[in-house]
């Protein structure tokens, strides 16, 4: 076996390895808009903080209350929404990483 085709098997082998679906610290916070008086609402938080990876091969189940934010972290991973930017940070502290 050559270097290079040693090179190219080991990038192979990481690539069988790396996670299909990442996520760090994700989170989707929505505006409540105002009440009748002019205040603001509070934020909804629908998704705070998820992390987790799925390696090729592996199933996940999100299984939780109705309204604890199983559609919106799916839309999330889908890129139908954007991850609510991490407040006080000069970049996204949020990841969302898919591989096909």
């Amino acid at each position: 076996m050559t270097a290079d085709s040693q090179i190219e098997a080991g990038q192979a082998r990481d690539a069988e390895e790396a996670p299909i679906i990442e996520t760090v610290d994700v989170s989707k916070h929505f505006s409540a808009g105002r009440d009748p008086l002019g205040r603001a609402r509070p934020t909804l938080k629908a998704v705070d903080g998820v992390s987790l990876t799925i390696q090729r091969g592996e199933t996940l189940a999100l299984v939780g209350e109705t309204g604890s934010g199983k559609t919106t972290f799916g839309r999330l991973l889908l890129g139908l929404y954007r991850p609510t930017p991490c407040a006080g940070r000069s970049r996204a502290c949020s990841r969302i990483r898919t591989r096909r």
